[in-house]
């Protein structure tokens, strides 16, 4: 493989991959990808851990038969069975991980962790994902408008809850969609109460 031809098959193979990143199919792309990267001395990341994976191989013929036998259903799978055996996983292994950890976060919660590394679909709002987004919105709310008003100037200042809330919500930065103000602060209200019982 040469340097065009990596570019090419990192465009397609990798970043346009439609299966389950939690497969061997996709950790078969990632090795492919790796020890081209290596070979070729392209793509830092890649080349870095395919650089550190050849010493571990040279420390341990056993590491190179094992990465060649494959002998899991999935990368998951085979890297609790590394890590059981207090060896380390080869890096196609972590790169399929990530690539699920990276579907389950840039999803904001509609997708859930089940359905990241295993296709299975549960509902959104018992989501971890979904739980630590709200609690993160609360937080920089109850931060920014609602105890920053003692101590900064703000044209909010005085004013009620739901125009701050109001404010809060049309920043883009601080919510997906456009949520309703009364829904937002029965939730940041309950978020506070649950606050203060578990001090």
């Amino acid at each position: 493989m040469n340097v065009d031809e990596l570019y090419e098959y990192m465009r397609v193979e990798i970043k346009q991959f439609q299966g389950n990143y939690n497969s061997n199919e996709y950790s078969q792309r990632c090795k492919t990808l790796l020890k081209a990267s290596f070979e070729l001395e392209e793509y830092p990341a890649y080349y870095s851990l395919e650089s550190d994976w050849q010493l571990i191989e040279s420390e341990n013929p056993l590491f190179k038969e094992e990465r060649s036998l494959n002998r899991t259903k999935s990368p998951l799978s085979y890297f609790i069975y590394h890590m059981d055996s207090g060896f380390y996983p080869p890096p196609e292994v972590l790169l399929a991980l990530l690539a699920c950890f990276q579907t389950y976060f840039d999803a904001e919660g509609d997708v859930s962790l089940d359905e990241a590394f295993f296709g299975r679909i549960h509902k959104k709002k018992s989501s971890q994902a979904f739980l630590d987004s709200v609690e993160s919105k609360y937080f920089v709310f109850h931060k920014m408008y609602v105890q920053a008003d003692r101590f900064f100037h703000s044209s909010l200042k005085g004013k009620p809850l739901v125009d701050k809330a109001i404010d809060f919500l049309d920043d883009p930065l601080n919510t997906k969609g456009k949520p309703d103000p009364e829904s937002f602060l029965r939730g940041y209200r309950r978020w506070l109460q649950n606050l203060r019982d578990s001090q």
